[in-house]
């Protein structure tokens, strides 16, 4: 399809030594935004009353940036790029081992503390949270507009059934270190109904065969292009079951497919993978793999949102500590 990261983008990858990245992460009030790194840390009790304090200030700060930003701010919209701010639920996840965090995978956001993406994308950052960083509000990757929030990671799921050669449930959730406040550049897409799940079909009214779905992302612009500094936005067909399977016989159900079947084109590419097949609100699929990019013959596949809610809500739900963080498709 298109997808885009940043291709064209200068990056110094040194690494950085744990001891400097813990050093960067502390400073509360550098550019890195990243404020809310160690809120998971053993802390005394009066430590935690103190950075609660400060995490309350914070947030209102972020308030009042936003209206700042929505008072001054100017998209740049390069031709064939979506208008600012139509993928709200669009996320950046982003690899800390550099010096300047790259971009890697997109997620979605699900609700003000949980972004979903594929596992296929965090496997390896499980148990390594300072590694990751979760990118909201963005645009343009080479641009500093002032909608950009920033949140680190407390907490990564792999779906228990997930196989890393087969893409068997190939999703993960993801868990915010900090809420994160809505803007007009930073909002969240809808899991499915409960309804849905019970069908299993996709030639139901929510997700009839033919209708054309949302995929956005900084992935590569053609199978040999370039990353997109831009999200790039496509719509693409949603195939039966029976024409996924037709294609790949060897996976589970737990996938679906997306894309022109006879001639390929547009699809998500390296860069896009986590992202979302979305409709009407609602997020379909978390984008898996796909063989190659576009390629006839070679549709997109998509991990089944509604084949996952099960464990989506049983999760959050677990983990929730006030009624805040619940996910509204799962109460």
């Amino acid at each position: 399809m298109f997808t885009g990261s940043r291709s064209s983008l200068s990056h110094d990858f040194r690494l950085i030594t744990k001891k400097k990245r813990k050093k960067r992460l502390r400073n509360w009030t550098g550019e890195e935004n990243t404020v809310d790194c160690y809120l998971s840390l053993p802390l005394s009790p009066l430590i935690r009353i103190r950075r609660a304090v400060f995490l309350v200030v914070v947030v209102v700060v972020e308030g009042l940036g936003v209206q700042v930003a929505a008072s001054y701010s100017t998209c740049v919209r390069p031709m064939a790029a979506p208008e600012c701010g139509s993928t709200p639920w669009l996320v950046s996840l982003m690899d800390t081992h550099y010096v300047d965090p790259v971009p890697f995978c997109s997620g979605t956001l699900i609700s003000n503390r949980w972004v979903i993406t594929s596992a296929s994308c965090v496997s390896s950052y499980k148990d390594k949270y300072d590694n990751i960083k979760v990118v909201l509000g963005e645009y343009d990757l080479t641009v500093n507009e002032g909608w950009e929030r920033t949140r680190c990671v407390n907490y990564i799921a792999l779906h228990p059934d997930y196989d890393y050669y087969s893409h068997h449930a190939d999703v993960a959730l993801v868990r915010l270190s900090l809420y994160i406040l809505y803007s007009q550049r930073i909002g969240t897409l809808e899991l499915p109904p409960w309804w849905q799940k019970e069908t299993n079909d996709p030639q139901d009214a929510f997700t009839s065969g033919g209708q054309l779905y949302t995929i956005a992302g900084w992935g590569r612009i053609g199978e040999s292009g370039e990353l997109s500094p831009v999200i790039r936005v496509a719509q693409v067909p949603l195939l039966s079951h029976e024409d996924c399977m037709e294609v790949y016989p060897e996976f589970a159900n737990t996938i679906i497919c997306a894309g022109n079947l006879t001639h390929g084109g547009l699809d998500s590419c390296q860069g896009d993978m986590g992202g979302a097949l979305a409709r009407d609100g609602y997020i379909r699929g978390v984008s898996s793999f796909s063989v190659g990019c576009g390629r006839p013959g070679y549709p997109g596949v998509y991990t089944d949102v509604t084949q996952m809610m099960d464990w989506i809500c049983s999760l959050t739900n677990l983990l929730a500590l006030w009624s805040l963080d619940r996910i509204p498709a799962c109460q």
